[in-house]
């Protein structure tokens, strides 16, 4: 239920994040171990037993493991995973229909909404932002890259523009626990994007007057 776009991934429990971790490390499926870490380390079940944390995390070596998860080369169609092209800003890059299909139902209509689009082999984007676009890519395929303060609202922006809920979610618990974004600007994403569990979080987290006069009522 996780690694498909059933999403379960932000209802993930303490209960299960540590099997999941185990299989995560298992069968080397990155989003798998980063969501069980970032559950067990941000979870109040955990909050007193740091001891604890370190132990399940340093038990499977997930960062060493990390590495080998080959990142996909989008710009190279001989790679046998890749079935069709997308053409941006009048660039080809190549993907699979079946896993983007997984995730969007954007690029399902696109890729089999009729019988004549099962059988072309290119579809143009407009108006996207090639580099942005092969950063989403890298963030849902399984080499599951980082999100980042720079990369967090255009995969948000993406993320609804195709309906990839799972995106979505990644941005979101990003924003939500990172220490790089003020609280102010959570709840001005939060509110762009109706992200009610960035918002609350970011609102409990005011502790003062001086950090509850840098937010503005949108």
């Amino acid at each position: 239920g996780v690694i498909y776009p059933s999403y379960k991934y932000m209802n993930m429990k303490v209960k299960s994040a540590e099997f999941l971790l185990k299989l995560g490390d298992r069968f080397l499926i990155k989003y798998v171990i980063e969501h069980s870490e970032n559950i067990l380390t941000t979870s109040p079940f955990y909050s007193d037993d740091q001891s604890r944390i370190a132990a399940v995390i340093g038990l499977y070596g997930m960062k060493k493991h990390l590495d080998l998860i080959p990142r996909v080369d989008f710009t190279d169609s001989n790679e046998p995973r890749h079935d069709v092209a997308l053409m941006i800003d009048g660039e080809r890059i190549y993907v699979s229909k079946q896993y983007l299909s997984l995730h969007s139902p954007v690029f399902n209509a696109m890729f089999y909404g009729d019988l004549t689009a099962k059988d072309k082999g290119e579809f143009e984007l407009k108006d996207v932002n090639r580099e942005e676009f092969l950063e989403m890519l890298h963030a849902i395929y399984p080499s599951c890259k980082k999100i980042t303060v720079d990369s967090a609202e255009y995969l948000l922006e993406l993320g609804v523009r195709f309906e990839i809920t799972y995106l979505i979610e990644r941005a979101e618990e990003f924003l939500t626990i990172s220490d790089e974004i003020s609280i102010p600007e959570k709840i001005k994403i939060a509110d762009k994007f109706k992200l009610d569990g960035l918002e609350g979080n970011a609102i409990n987290q005011i502790k003062t007057i001086q950090q509850a006069k840098g937010i503005k009522v949108f």
